[in-house]
C-alpha cells in the first residue's frame, strides 16, 4: 500500500501533501491498532490469571469449610469484625445452638459476658497476623444444661 502511494506521489498523480497525509495517518492508524490488539492480549492473559487466582481461592475455601464442617472438636470460624462464619456440628451438640443461630451474630453476643477481654485480644492477635491462631477459652451457654449453671467452659485455637 505504501507502495502504490510513493510512485502516486513520484508520478505526480497524488500531491506531496496527500501522500504525506496518508504517511501520518497511517501510521497513526497502525499505531493505534497495535496498540488496541497488545491490550487485548494483556487482557486476556490478565484475565487467566485472575480466574486462577478465583479458582484457588474458591478451592481453598471449600477445603476450609469441609475440614471445619468434618472437624472432631469444636470449631468456629470468625471474620476479623468478630461475626461467626462457621460453626461445627460439634459446638452444635456442645452448645446446643444451631449454626443458623449463630452465623452472622459476634462472638460477643453468643459467649459468656465474662469472656469478653479474650475474645477481644484474640481478635486484635487476629488481625494483625492473618496466619496465626490463639487459643482462648471462653464459655458458651448452653442451652438446657442446668449443672454447670447454664455455661460450659470450651477451649479451641
Amino acid at each position: 500500500m505504501y507502495a502504490c502511494f510513493y510512485m502516486s506521489g513520484r508520478f505526480g498523480l497524488i500531491s506531496s501533501i496527500t501522500e504525506q497525509g496518508f504517511y501520518a495517518y497511517s501510521d497513526a492508524l497502525v499505531k493505534v491498532i497495535l496498540g488496541a490488539l497488545m491490550a487485548v492480549v494483556r487482557n486476556t492473559e490478565y484475565v487467566g490469571i485472575i480466574r486462577r487466582w478465583w479458582a484457588a481461592a474458591a478451592s481453598a475455601s471449600a477445603d476450609m469449610d469441609s475440614l471445619i464442617r468434618m472437624a472432631k472438636v469444636p470449631v468456629l470460624s470468625l471474620d476479623l469484625t468478630g461475626s461467626i462464619v462457621s460453626w461445627n456440628a460439634n459446638l452444635e451438640s456442645l452448645t446446643g445452638l444451631l449454626v443458623s443461630e449463630v452465623k452472622g451474630k459476634k462472638l460477643f453476643d453468643v459467649a459468656h459476658g465474662d469472656n469478653q477481654e479474650a475474645i477481644v485480644e484474640a481478635m486484635k492477635v487476629a488481625k494483625e497476623s492473618a496466619s496465626s491462631a490463639s487459643l482462648i477459652e471462653i464459655s458458651i451457654p448452653v442451652g438446657g444444661d442446668s449443672s454447670s449453671g447454664g455455661q460450659r467452659s470450651v477451649s479451641w485455637p
